[in-house]
This record gives structure tokens, sequence and C-alpha cells, in this order.
């Protein structure tokens, strides 16, 4: 076995060499590790592996939630469905008296019979150009008085989509046939009314909400972590829900901290089952699915005084009957006074916590043999 005998060492030897792992033992006497100030510290669980519950808030996923708001003000004449009732695409929700829909109906007429007779003023004179009986200039006018009129058309038709007259009845819309004096509000997507926000006979203005509709057969659950546990959840990790005996599994984790009590946001979809849920409704989530069972490998706990850093090289001292073995570590996060480690080491271990840089100029072959 490889030793190395310790006689004296500087203090100031970090990092210019990297630390000689392949040494299998720093051989030192009780007195030596007296002497230089050596202590050391057990080497502890960590709770990497064991699953933990956190509290978490219901929410509907921003995709699958629409409002319903009124395209122009007016009188709220009937309200059809209301908040728990499962209704389809398209189907109408409310209905609006809007004086200014008559309004945007007499613009639109008007400005089809003006398009109407440009488009015969533009017929009339192209042929007679073509002729030679008006000037090209003429010709050239009448096209600009027709593309005026054209989009002064358009617009108006715009303007009457916006206030929720569907493209059938602009179709129809004509003089003889009399103009809407109501607006009918449907449905943008499937799903339930999650909340109704006016009633019948109430005011509103433009672009206020009435309705609220999800789409409920996926949900979220948005849970609060200690910073301190975000390193042992990942992407993919599975999440319980043990009142409700339903699982999902974690969709993102939220970089923002809350800075009153260090939490962060750990995101979980739920797809299976979700019904059982409800949009704002406040549970315990369960996360299974830790670093320890993601990675194969246990995950210990042991003071930040332990390591030994040298550039991207982590390494602690385990103590051995001889004296101490540098361990190589994969460090995994830190955690105030102490740090989450993985490498060759066990619960029945300890490590030098104290005279760290010591034994780190042993292990680069400082001191004589």
């Amino acid at each position: 076995m490889k030793k190395i005998t310790i006689h004296f060492l500087f203090a100031a030897c970090a990092g210019f060499f990297a630390i000689n792992t392949h040494a299998e033992t720093i051989a030192l006497s009780a007195s030596q590790q007296k002497n230089m100030g050596i202590a050391v510290a057990q080497v502890l669980p960590s709770d990497a592996g064991q699953s933990k519950r956190f509290s978490a808030e219901v929410l509907i996923p921003p995709a699958q939630e629409r409002l319903v708001s009124v395209p122009q003000q007016g009188l709220i004449e009937a309200m059809l469905v209301a908040a728990g009732e499962t209704v389809k695409k398209g189907q109408v929700l409310a209905r609006i008296s809007s004086p200014d829909l008559v309004i945007l109906q007499r613009d639109y007429l008007q400005a089809n019979i003006q398009e109407q007779l440009a488009q015969k003023s533009i017929a009339r004179d192209e042929a007679l150009f073509k002729d030679g009986i008006i000037p090209e200039r003429r010709y050239i006018e009448t096209k600009s008085q027709y593309a005026s009129a054209h989009a002064q058309l358009a617009q108006t038709k715009q303007s009457l989509r916006l206030a929720g007259v569907s493209d059938a009845s602009i179709a129809k819309m004509n003089s003889a046939t009399g103009m809407q004096t109501s607006i009918a509000m449907v449905a943008p997507i499937s799903g339930q009314v999650v909340e109704q926000l006016a009633s019948v006979g109430q005011r509103v203005d433009s672009a206020m909400p009435i309705y609220r509709i999800a789409q409920l057969n996926k949900l979220w659950l948005e849970l609060s972590v200690p910073i301190e546990d975000v390193a042992n959840i990942q992407v993919g990790s599975a999440v319980m829900v043990p009142a409700k005996q339903l699982q999902g599994k974690v969709v993102a984790i939220l970089r923002s901290v809350n800075k009153q009590n260090q939490t962060t946001k750990v995101r979980v979809e739920i797809s299976k089952g979700a019904e059982a849920l409800s949009p704002g409704e406040l549970v315990e989530a369960e996360v299974q699915n830790t670093l320890e069972t993601q990675t194969g490998k246990i995950v210990f706990k042991i003071p930040k005084t332990a390591l030994a850093r040298n550039g991207q090289q982590v390494t602690v001292f385990k103590q051995v009957a001889t004296g101490f073995s540098p361990i190589t570590v994969t460090l995994i996060s830190e955690q105030g006074d102490f740090v989450l480690v993985q490498g060759a080491l066990s619960t029945k271990d300890v490590v030098a916590v104290k005279g760290i840089i010591a034994l780190k100029g042993a292990a680069i072959g400082m001191g004589g043999e």
C-alpha cells in the first residue's frame, strides 16, 4: 500500500497541482493529527432520497383558459349560462344590447353602397378608356375612388366582426332585413364556466369580461419549496397528492425566489384524475422521485469545511486506521454550513473538517516520505 508520511507541511499550498487521489493513504499518527489541528466529523445521511411533502396550490394552465369579454359597450339583456356549467365552443352565453352596434351596421351598409357604386363607375370608365372616349387621368381617378370605397367597406366589416357579428350575419345584412340590436356572446372554447363576472341588467363597457371558461382535464400544482430542497428535485420527478391519490410529474422549476420565506415554485402537471381537484384549492404534495432515486447513487451530508477544492475537482479526506484517504466526490448542493455530495463514502465514515490545507498539501506530494 502506498503511503505518504508527513514531516512538515506548508499552509499556502492551494491548487497549483492536482490532488493525488491515487494515494491510498496519507499516513498520520494520532499525535501528528493533533499537532496539525486536524478534526473530524461523521458522514451523515441526506434526506435527498426521501419523499418530502410541500404545500401546493391548484392552478389552471394559461393555455386552457379564456376570458369572454364584451366587444361593445351596452346593457346585458340575458345571461344563458352560470358558473359550474359545461359549455361547447360556439355556444351562446349571453346577449348584449348595444346602441353602438346599430351605428356600426349603418356605417357598414353605407360603405357597402358606396363600394357598389364605385365598382360600377370603374367598370364603365374602363370601357370608355379602352374606346378612347375618356382620358387616362379620369380612369385613374375612378380607380382611386374605388380603392378608397373598398378599403372603407373592409374597415366597417372588420368593426362588425370585432363587435361579435358573424360573417354569416354580415353577408345577410341589408337595409331591407333591418339591423341587429343585440350582440350574441359565444364560447371561444369548450370547457367549464369557472366564473361569472357580470349579471343581467348590468351596463358594461367595451372589453369588460363577463365569463371565465377553462378546460379542466389537465391542471397544475404549484409547490412552494425551500431553496435548500430544490437541488433534490428535477424535471420529471414523480409527485403524489396523497389525500386525492393522484400522481403527476414536475414540468418546471422556477428560478425566482420569494425573498420573504426563501422558497421557489416547482410546477407539477396532473393529467389523470384532475377532476378530483379544484382551481384555487390548497393541497399537500409529496415529491417522490428525488435526486437519489434518479441517479441511483446515495447522497451524503457533510460539513462544508470538509471540502478541498481544486478547480472543478472536489476532494474529502476520509479517516482510515493509519491516517486519511483522499476521496473525489461530486458536489450536489450547498445547504448553509453543510453540503450534499456523492462519492465512495458511507454513513460509517468520518472525514476531516479541520486541517484540510495540511492534508491537501500532503495529497499533492508536499512533505517527505
